[in-house]
């Protein structure tokens, strides 16, 4: 278990990271932007930095508690660090390099765990080659068995895979995802590329300014963000103001600037302003025949454009959803404004609202080459859609 709390520093006045990983959390990954402290908070997990204030336990042990006046030195912590750079020594060979660490354990364990590390590492055969003869790849595997070598109770990796190439990156990405599993050791991840958050850890935590924006599972990161920042940050372009028009048993109806839709939060309050999103790949297109007109007083989207209220409802001009066999479902009428191709399929832009200009539109979603086809989107500017509602997020601001 690691807590950690550490609420400035004097060259980061706003830096504050509370973060707290229990024994079944194997890897988490701390995502954010370049200059958010990701990298800074390793170094002061690890001790290579001292922190103004707070403290740091480990597994029941103190590193640091700026109170008491607790701040062990890097070589007592028990943590393994991998730079990002590797940092490997380039006069010492693959062998000295994974033995630095253990220099005063025996000869004989000395042997035995550099020889364990070369085999899980598939590094058999380059004990005696030097650094720079070595691939990334392989440099990589020697500085993480480094890391490994004096059996730490936690890992750090700091953008262990950003300066390898993709084809790379990708196969040692599902390596260390089967290894995490075999070594069994709790690891702090910090990365900036979301792919490789969600491939590899069980939970994230997402970091701005110095700051823990949210902690959770990677698919409450990604599915249910509670700021702004960090959805946008996990990809999601379609984010809006609305306010809680109705309330019921297991839904709330909240009204964006343009459009309402049906979401599945009884626990707000009519009245209440939120925010709601969804990502663009969770936006679907729906076939006509399964849409439907709404029986009630608010018909939304037409062919004609625009979106006009029926029956006297107050609000402007936002746009109802139609029925899905039978049901309300968030199906609205989209104009298709632009379209932007893609390695698997294309990102499309739309109004629900009728035409308006290609840079002022309501939807992002992302379709397959596929479905594109299906659906004869190259021919036609107008489909029908679905915000499926339990793919809605919806937070307080």
């Amino acid at each position: 278990m690691l807590d950690v709390e550490l609420t400035k520093r004097m060259t980061s006045p706003d830096f504050d990271i509370r973060l707290s990983l229990s024994a079944g959390d194997e890897l988490v990954a701390m995502l954010g932007p370049s200059g958010s402290g990701k990298s800074l908070t390793l170094r002061l997990i690890a001790g290579i930095l001292r922190p103004d204030a707070g403290r740091i336990i480990l597994n029941g042990r103190t590193l640091f508690d700026s109170t008491r006046g607790i701040n062990l030195a890097p070589g007592r912590r028990q943590i393994g660090f991998v730079f990002q750079d590797y940092a490997l020594f380039p006069h010492l060979t693959v062998a000295q390099n994974i033995a630095y660490g253990i220099n005063r354990w025996p000869l004989g364990e000395r042997r035995r765990k550099v020889t364990e590390l070369l085999k899980l590492m598939r590094l058999e055969g380059l004990e005696r080659e030097f650094p720079t003869r070595l691939s990334g790849g392989q440099q990589q595997r020697v500085a993480l068995a480094r890391a490994l070598a004096p059996e730490p109770e936690l890992l750090l990796l700091d953008e262990p895979f950003s300066a390898l190439d993709n084809r790379v990156r990708e196969r040692l990405v599902r390596e260390f995802s089967h290894l995490n599993e075999v070594i069994g050791i709790t690891t702090l991840l910090v990365t900036h590329n979301l792919e490789e958050a969600y491939a590899l850890s069980s939970k994230i935590a997402v970091v701005e300014g110095g700051r823990l924006l949210q902690f959770g599972t990677r698919d409450e990161i990604l599915r249910r963000p509670q700021r702004r920042a960090v959805a946008r940050f996990t990809g999601t372009r379609n984010i809006f103001d609305g306010l809680v028009i109705e309330q019921g048993p297991s839904y709330s109806l909240v009204r964006g600037e343009r459009f309402e839709v049906i979401t599945p939060h009884p626990s707000l309050a009519v009245g209440e302003r939120v925010v709601f999103s969804i990502r663009p790949e969770d936006v679907l297109l729906v076939p006509p025949e399964n849409v439907a007109d709404q029986e009630a007083d608010w018909a939304g989207h037409t062919e004609g454009g625009g979106c006009q209220p029926e029956g006297g409802r107050e609000s402007g001009e936002s746009s109802g959803s139609r029925l899905i066999s039978g049901e309300r479902q968030n199906a609205f009428l989209a104009t298709l404004l632009e379209e932007r191709p893609r390695s698997d399929g294309y990102t499309l832009y739309v109004s629900l609202c009728g035409p308006k200009i290609p840079a002022d539109y309501d939807l992002e979603l992302t379709v397959s080459k596929h479905l594109y086809r299906a659906f004869g989107l190259g021919r036609r500017k107008t489909f029908y859609l679905q915000l499926p509602p339990e793919d809605i997020s919806v937070w307080r601001e």
